[in-house]
């Protein structure tokens, strides 16, 4: 297995890596990495019906660990996890939870959020088949709502999938699951890109700035965190760095 380069993990208060993986790039097996599984891990992927959502669930959990293992300087068969009521996930060590992260997976990429703060990622494929008007009339805000009906016609869905990614990489932020009402607040950006919002006290007592993440053409994607002046770093996960 290969690990990271040194110059690639230095990771300061205020930021934020980004890290994908494009399934679709993939030149290795993963049969390789077996041994970072655990028989609950594997359990769990047996009962997904289709073979791409069980080897996107599997290597999300392969890259994962060897992106937290080389962060924390641990070895990745070594680190467990532990999951909040909701079901967001935690290192189980309490020496490694200054060390937070969030995954999201879409199509043929996965993407990983790492930081030394609460974060929530969200990755999702564009389709044009999602009935953007129902989705907008039940789960976004009245002004959310307005901002996808006064879009162009050949803009609607880039603008419903940017906002739609925005809503879940703050509800994973926060990790209270489905308990937050998706159209009881509103992410629609300012001229910076960047979303501050402060939820009512029984989701969150603190402000979450919320952004978009650089993607591929037919995907969107959103990162949220608690840093005000956030520093966002990108990198891909490829065999030359993983």
């Amino acid at each position: 297995m290969k690990a990271f380069l040194n110059d690639l993990i230095s990771l300061d208060e205020e930021d934020v890596h980004i890290w994908k993986f494009d399934k679709s790039d993939l030149a290795e097996d993963l049969s390789n990495y077996n041994e970072l599984l655990n028989d609950q891990e594997k359990e769990r992927a047996s009962k997904f019906r289709f073979d791409d959502d069980r080897d996107r669930f599997l290597w999300g959990r392969v890259k994962l660990k060897l992106l937290l293992g080389t962060y924390l300087n641990e070895s990745p068969s070594a680190l467990r996890f532990i999951y909040s009521k909701h079901g967001k996930p935690k290192l189980e060590k309490k020496e490694h939870q200054y060390l937070h992260f969030n995954m999201s997976h879409s199509g043929d990429l996965i993407l990983f959020g790492i930081s030394r703060s609460p974060i929530g990622v969200d990755v999702e494929e564009i389709s044009r088949s999602v009935d953007i008007k129902r989705i907008s009339d039940s789960y976004f805000s009245p002004n959310e709502n307005n901002v996808v009906e006064m879009a162009p016609g050949g803009e609607k869905e880039n603008v419903f999938y940017e906002i739609w990614t925005k809503k879940e990489a703050l509800i994973k932020g926060i990790g209270k699951g489905l308990g937050i009402p998706l159209n009881n607040f509103c992410v629609t950006s300012d001229r910076s890109g960047c979303v501050k919002w402060k939820p009512e006290n029984q989701f969150s007592s603190s402000e979450w700035y919320v952004g978009s993440v650089e993607t591929r053409p037919s995907y969107k994607a959103a990162f949220a965190t608690l840093i005000e002046n956030v520093e966002v770093a990108y990198f891909p996960i490829n065999e030359q760095v993983l």
